[in-house]
């Protein structure tokens, strides 16, 4: 009977037009008495997550300095049922009043006085939500880990279904790389959450990026949609702050996916990344189906590979000369399928990235069906499994081993919080490619305990992808920390560095590629700044048993502006073992005419 009594006297309180303070301490007395604030929900709310709140901005965070899940939800609920505001406060925090209706049994009718936010829900309704993740694009340092964000869509008003993606997200801008990570990490940077037409996203990942994306289907409840339909009402009225580490896209989607299932925000790694949230709603079993979209640059290198290399590049000289008749037809009916989906794609990529204008692409295209309607079979391409980021290994990692440089003993020990190196296991990746930030490693002398800083790379990009004759790809290389530089006499120095260079890849099967980068670097060591450069060369190969080979050759003239060259050849085994552990052997040979110096190690790795 007393929970009986207490609902229905809050369910009158919430409806009255005014409220004796009495009544509401009432209502906060039963909140704290079912401790709502430990409620997950009530934290994702507040968007609290390690003994603090990610949001700074007082209008959404009403306890300010004096903030905990228990103050901000007294004040909330004296908010709410404040005479003098009420209507304000209810439409300022639906999402808040909504919930606390649900955990307190009481009518949330006066969501309907809200004019403003019931013309939001008109415009973008929720019948269903679909978690997005878009590939990585290693160019904008915002997307360097791919891209997440929620897609909701349904009927509106009209009877039209309509769908609208729901992003955060910040500009970069600039090429002062050291800047961005300290604002990224330190300062942070302005945050912007937007609602845009989910059509809008796709042109800009699939069209103008050529990103692939990936659709999750999320198995929600009404009121689990509703939550979070109210949520991003909230959240887009608030201030919001861009933390690379602490607070990014992938952060916030995780607050609101944890509506459906607290365990999102489950983490292993030391902060969300995008491919974490996908990896945490599959892992709690709330993704009812999957949708991939690749971007025709993907699809093309896909079927390439797919074709003899004689037919694929007739359908190339076809397209471009506008021939599309003169394909040959062959005995092999799937293979005239997997030529004519070829062209296809090549014709949209041509018309994506403005090789050929409208009324050409709506030519070929045309060309292109009246073709494939000749064919007897049609077939499906299955992709849903091809690269899938739900198997790519997590992204912080561990590592320790034994070192011997120069016949000198060391143990090295490393850390890097994010991501991963050329060496790791990237075959669920579009190409080859390396992303390290705040890579740290130590050797440490076994004979007196000395320890040294043998490397820090706050920053490190590569991106090796294959060249093909449909799309072209550019292979490139950044690097910006602390790395050891070699003098004349092939002595080891500890220099401050910033180094680059572009070059290409060529696939010599899908297992094995080799690269060349004309590199060049600006460093500081020895008392001394200098330019150097060191173009390399190299083979990649993917073995079986979860083996990787890497092999290396570089020269390298003027580090320490010593006016003179030396040679190495590196040779780099990686093996996997299972998902979280890996064994990197690495030897290194540097020499020039009159001295050598030989480094050989073995790391144990630990993937978190």
């Amino acid at each position: 009977m007393k929970n009986t009594f207490k609902g229905g006297l809050i369910a009158s309180l919430f409806l009255a037009s005014s409220v004796f303070a009495a009544s509401v301490k009432e209502v906060v007395d039963l909140a704290l008495e079912k401790e709502l604030y430990q409620d997950p929900a009530w934290k994702s709310l507040i968007h609290f997550q390690d003994g603090n709140t990610k949001v700074n901005d007082n209008s959404f965070i009403l306890s300010g300095s004096d903030f905990n899940p228990k103050n901000e939800l007294v004040l909330t609920i004296n908010y709410l049922l404040n005479s003098s505001v009420n209507n304000q406060a209810i439409c300022r925090f639906p999402a808040r009043y909504y919930w606390l209706g649900e955990k307190l049994s009481i009518d949330t009718a006066n969501l309907e006085n809200c004019s403003d936010l019931k013309e939001y829900i008109s415009r973008a309704p929720i019948d269903d939500i679909d978690l997005v993740y878009s590939s990585e694009n290693l160019s904008q340092p915002s997307s360097m880990m791919g891209h997440i964000l929620l897609k909701i869509s349904g009927k509106n008003d009209e009877g039209r279904i309509v769908e609208h993606g729901v992003s955060f997200f910040t500009e970069v801008k600039g090429v002062n790389v050291p800047k961005i990570m300290f604002d990224s990490l330190v300062v942070g940077k302005p945050g912007y959450f937007a609602l845009t037409p989910y059509s809008d996203k796709l042109d800009q990942y699939l069209r103008r990026e050529q990103r692939n994306v990936w659709e999750y289907r999320l198995d929600s409840t009404e009121f689990q949609r509703k939550l979070i339909q109210y949520h991003i009402w909230e959240l887009k009225q608030t201030k919001l702050d861009y933390f690379f580490h602490d607070y990014n896209c992938a952060t916030l989607t995780s607050f609101m996916v944890s509506f459906i299932d607290p365990s999102v925000l489950n983490m292993d790694g030391l902060w969300m990344t995008p491919l974490d949230v996908v990896k945490q709603a599959h892992q709690a079993g709330i993704i009812d189906h999957v949708s991939v979209l690749p971007s025709n640059r993907w699809k093309i290198r896909m079927l390439e590979e797919s074709l003899p290399r004689s037919v694929a590049d007739s359908v190339k000289k076809s397209v471009e000369h506008n021939e599309i008749n003169d394909l040959p037809d062959s005995d092999n009916p799937e293979q005239d399928f997997l030529m004519l989906q070829l062209a296809g794609y090549y014709t949209d990529y041509l018309h994506e990235t403005d090789l050929i204008d409208a009324r050409s692409w709506r030519n070929l295209s045309d060309k292109v069906e009246q073709r494939k309607a000749r064919q007897e079979e049609v077939y499906e391409i299955d992709i849903s499994e091809y690269k899938n980021p739900v198997k790519t290994p997590k992204d912080s990692q561990l590592y320790s081993g034994l070192a011997l440089i120069d016949d000198e003993a060391f143990i090295r020990v490393g850390f890097l919080p994010a991501s991963h190196g050329i060496e790791d296991d990237n075959r669920q990746f579009f190409s080859e490619n390396e992303l390290k930030l705040g890579d740290l490693s130590f050797l440490v002398s076994p004979e007196d305990g000395k320890v040294k800083l043998d490397r820090f790379q706050l920053y490190s990009v590569s991106s090796l992808i294959p060249w093909d004759s449909f799309t072209g790809g550019l292979s490139g290389r950044l690097e910006v920390g602390l790395e050891q530089h070699y003098d004349e006499h092939i002595r080891r120095h500890s220099a401050a560095n910033i180094s680059g260079g572009l070059g290409m890849t060529f696939a010599l099967d899908r297992d094995m590629s080799v690269y060349f980068l004309a590199m060049g670097g600006y460093g500081f060591g020895d008392g001394t700044s200098y330019l150097y450069l060191d173009p390399e060369a190299g083979m990649i190969i993917n073995e079986v048993y979860d083996m990787k080979s890497i092999i290396s050759y570089q020269t390298v003239w003027n580090q320490l502006d010593s006016g003179e060259a030396y040679h190495s050849f590196n040779l780099k085994q990686s093996k996997f073992i299972g998902d979280d552990y890996a064994i990197i052997l690495d030897y290194e040979r540097r020499w020039n005419g009159s001295y050598t110096s030989d480094g050989v190690e073995a790391v144990f790795k630990y993937y978190f």
